[in-house]
């Protein structure tokens, strides 16, 4: 059962916040009592309204730090900070409350004060529904007469004049305690007209008071100030907030300066033509001044983080929105979020945007509670671990903003910085990728400008990625790699083997590894995803002025050669008869490529519909995860193919995505390891000769071709070298991991890090993987280190600890191409050592051990551009000479 406790702030407009939809709504509005046994607090009910506590406490000539618009419930506000007329002179509403009573999750009623569960009272000024049901609360009373307030509606003309005026009130040098002012910038689509809205009030009987002096010789469309009451201010206050049949804020922080208040009304101004025809519209942002004695005054007794911010005086802005119409709820929720996402763009250049998130404005989107701080945020998590271990009111009651969602000291703020950046990027409308790597969780990245274009532009659908994660992908599949292998390293196959090009054209000198063992990749991607036959080693690059043969090699090498292009421009624009022959062969490349795939895939699902059990390739796994109502479809070469299908399974836009990212990613990883490889065996030929003992011994002699997958498991030394040098050369630079909704509290020192459910971590593979708590000599090459014995005297693979070794990640989420990857690596190294040997290329005046050092610094000398790549490859020049073997025949 999900529960709703209605106590929001009204001005709250997150969905769920105060209802819930099949759930229970526990309504504290019959919670009103108001009960004064001294002068010096009251006890309220949580659902009591503002209004109703001024209107008794009036009469008295006394008043509470409480909300300013009457209807406004005192529950809601208490625990979000809240902001008062007095807030000046006695900091946030929630730093006036001296007592919270509070049903707790195991139906146990506490008191939160500072005599007893003092952690609890810390916790709800401003840790919002996280810890309990608030019933009471006692609030400090303060000595207030007459006051002198009310609204002035001033021309659009005057923005200029507002934004000085504003900024040189809110100067913390000259600040009055007793003043303050909301100025509210406003567009009205029903008038179509903008409006400058100041709410003035000084807690004083004064009149004009000198404070407000530059704005009073403003002109004015209307104005209400006088002499009045706390309770008649509220009411009017009441009356002004703007209220519509949908409605939606946001909020962001900034420093008070000219420049930062300029910026943000330009972002919001900027906006208004986007929005001005939506039915009811009203737009408006209200600046909210919030000077150090506010901010400050009671700092540490609140969970709201703001005890760093010093002499700073901020200004909370506040973004409101009001229409008519559900049909509008897109446009204008995306204007919201460009909006916010400028306004921090433009003042976070400026060095003038403050983290802080005021709960009771913010969005739905935003998140507030992980904006106070690592620090405050630790410690609502340890009152919540207290007073409810269940967390009943993060996972019962969903309304509002929960701190399950906020950040941790793991990676101080990063989930607070995502969120903004996924924000700003969908406002700007920059496409953004969606990758699962949890049930519920999900990493989103944010391309870059030059690659925007990304998801159109490429001749598959990019955006079935996702899909792919949930399939029953080829990890585990056992594929017949080493006839691969055999045919395109080593094997009798003419011009084709590499070894044949190697050994026989070039004489020993491998004109480019780089170049050839990207041919290998494609090749073997090609035989085992697509069943071509390998191309020639030596002709694997098609010349500018050359057609697209249409072959799988060709046709894929081109697109990766081009994908910067392609991502900035739709290939079917680079067909026509006016484009130049180089861009042309691009565009007939990437036609040709999605052709292939749809080939490919009816050939495969022809081929499992009548022996499905021969099925072993690469799209095996995606083909049986076909739609069956598209399945039939596909197995008809002639008949159009279907994107989209309604039964349960991949429809063939996924199937062709997940086929171009096997592709995009199955070769270039590979390709680098292997590059590093046979660059580190030629320094090393020590280790070149350790291997060649495990071939002979398992190969008995027998030539490559003879070999099966059986040969796999039993090369653990090949293994061995592969890990190392995935160990210490890493492709990728990171793994990102979710955590699940059982991750534990880790202990570190006298720290205790708590990961919530959800937290993205991005453990980083080069620091793991050579840390020396788990790693002896971790900078150096020794594959050796991988190879343990048993008492009999074989060999066993090391299984290193949890966590210390990720290349392809681990747990449910690992890569489902690992298998496939280290099997082709083995076999490239068995295949090649078993009659050749790797030697570095010697130059004039060198000894081989200098050059060896040149080839080692080389090594070295890498960085990561995308993935790691040496940043001069064209330096390690290698040799590739056979030796003297026993091969059967």
């Amino acid at each position: 059962m999900t529960v709703m406790i209605s106590t929001a702030h009204p001005r709250l407009s997150v969905h769920g916040a105060a209802n819930i939809h099949g759930g229970v709504t526990i309504d504290l509005s019959g919670l009103n009592t108001i009960t004064m046994s001294s002068r010096d607090f009251v006890s309220v009910g949580a659902g009591t309204t503002w209004g109703e506590i001024y209107s008794q406490l009036d009469a008295r000539g006394l008043t509470v730090g409480g909300g300013r618009a009457s209807s406004v419930g005192v529950g809601g506000l208490s625990v979000g900070g809240g902001i008062s007329y007095l807030g000046p002179r006695v900091g946030w509403t929630c730093d006036t409350i001296i007592n919270f009573e509070v049903v707790l999750a195991n139906g146990f009623i506490v008191n939160a004060n500072h005599h007893q569960h003092s952690d609890l009272l810390w916790a709800l000024r401003g840790g919002s529904n996280n810890f309990g049901i608030v019933t009471s609360v006692d609030l400090r009373v303060f000595e207030q007469g007459q006051l002198w307030g009310g609204f002035v509606d001033r021309p659009f003309s005057t923005i200029d004049d507002q934004v000085v005026a504003l900024s040189d009130f809110s100067n913390p040098a000259t600040y009055d305690d007793y003043a303050s002012l909301l100025t509210t910038f406003a567009y009205s689509g029903k008038q179509d007209v903008k409006v400058i809205v100041n709410n003035m009030e000084y807690t004083r009987p004064v009149v004009n008071p000198p404070v407000y002096r530059a704005l009073s010789e403003l002109p004015s469309l209307s104005n209400s100030q006088r002499i009045t009451n706390m309770s008649d201010l509220a009411a009017e206050t009441e009356s002004r907030d703007i209220r519509g049949f949908r409605q939606a804020t946001a909020t962001v922080t900034i420093q008070s300066c000219v420049e930062a208040i300029n910026a943000t009304v330009r972002a919001w101004n900027a906006l208004v033509p986007s929005v001005r025809l939506i039915p009811g519209l009203v737009w408006a942002v209200t600046m909210d001044p919030i000077p150090p004695t506010l901010h400050a005054r009671h700092a540490v007794a609140n969970a709201l983080g703001l005890a760093n911010r010093g002499d700073k005086s901020l200004i909370i802005v506040m973004a409101t929105a009001t229409w008519s119409n559900a049909a509008d709820d897109e446009a204008v929720n995306m204007a919201m979020k460009k909006l916010i996402a400028t306004t921090e763009h433009n003042v976070g250049r400026m060095g003038k945007l403050d983290p802080f998130i005021y709960i009771d404005y913010a969005a739905q989107w935003q998140n507030p509670i992980a904006s106070y701080g690592p620090a405050s945020v630790d410690k609502l998590l340890e009152t919540q671990r207290k007073y409810d271990p269940r967390r009943v009111f993060t996972r019962m009651v969903p309304g509002g903003f929960k701190l399950a969602h906020s950040v941790t000291r793991v990676q101080p703020n990063i989930q607070n910085e995502l969120d903004r950046w996924v924000t700003k990027a969908r406002a700007l409308d920059v496409p953004i990728v969606r990758i699962p790597f949890g049930v519920n969780s999900y990493t989103w990245v944010i391309l870059q400008p030059f690659v925007w274009n990304l998801l159109n532009f490429l001749p598959v659908p990019w955006s079935s990625y996702p899909d792919f994660g949930w399939m029953t992908g080829p990890v585990q599949r056992r594929l017949d790699v080493f006839g691969v292998e055999g045919d395109v390293v080593s094997r009798a196959a003419g011009d084709r083997s590499m070894l044949h090009a190697w050994t026989t054209q070039f004489r020993g000198n491998i004109p480019s590894l780089e170049n050839d063992l990207r041919a290998l990749t494609f090749n073997v991607l090609g035989a085992t995803a697509f069943h071509e036959r390998p191309q020639s080693q030596t002709n694997t690059r098609p010349k500018d002025s050359e057609k697209i043969a249409g072959g799988y090699q060709d046709t894929l090498r081109t697109v990766l050669d081009n994908s910067i292009l392609l991502m900035l421009t739709p290939y079917h624009r680079l067909r026509g008869t006016i484009i130049p022959r180089h861009l042309a062969r691009v565009g007939r490349a990437a036609e040709s490529f999605r052709s292939i795939l749809l080939k490919v895939l009816r050939e495969e699902t022809a081929a499992l519909g009548s022996d499905g059990s021969k099925q072993n390739g690469l799209l095996t796994p995606l083909v049986r995860a076909l739609k069956p109502d598209t399945r039939e479809e596909t197995k008809n070469s002639a008949a159009p193919v279907s994107a989209k299908a309604k039964n349960s399974g991949l429809s063939v836009d996924e199937i062709l995505g997940n086929s171009f990212v096997i592709n995009f990613a199955g070769h270039d990883t590979v390709r680098l390891t292997l590059n590093f490889t046979l660059a580190l065996l030629a320094v090393h030929p020590d280790v070149q000769e350790w291997i060649y003992q495990e071939i002979k011994m398992f190969s008995g002699g027998h030539p490559n071709d003879e070999w099966d997958y059986d040969m796999f498991p039993k090369l653990k030394r090949c293994q061995a070298v592969l890990l190392e040098t995935l160990r210490i050369f890493p492709p990728v630079t990171g793994i990102p991991k979710i955590a699940s909704q059982t991750a534990p509290s880790l202990r570190l020192g006298d720290q205790l890090l708590v990961i919530p459910p959800g937290t993205e971590v991005f453990p980083l593979l080069l620091g793991v993987q050579t840390d020396a708590r788990y790693w002896d000599d971790p900078y150096i090459w020794r594959p050796s280190r991988w190879i343990l014995h048993d008492d009999k005297g074989d060999e066993g693979l090391l299984n290193p600890r949890r966590g210390t070794f990720l290349p392809w990640s681990e747990g449910p989420q690992i890569c489902v191409g690992k298998k496939f990857s280290l099997v082709e690596g083995v076999a490239v190294l068995a295949c090649l050592l078993q009659e050749h040997r790797l030697l570095v290329q010697v130059e004039a005046g060198e000894t081989q051990e200098q050059a060896r050092r040149r080839v080692r610094n080389c090594i070295d000398d890498a960085n990561y551009n995308l993935l790691l790549r040496m940043n001069h490859p064209e330096r390690v020049r290698l040799e590739c000479v056979r030796i003297q073997t026993e091969i059967r025949a």
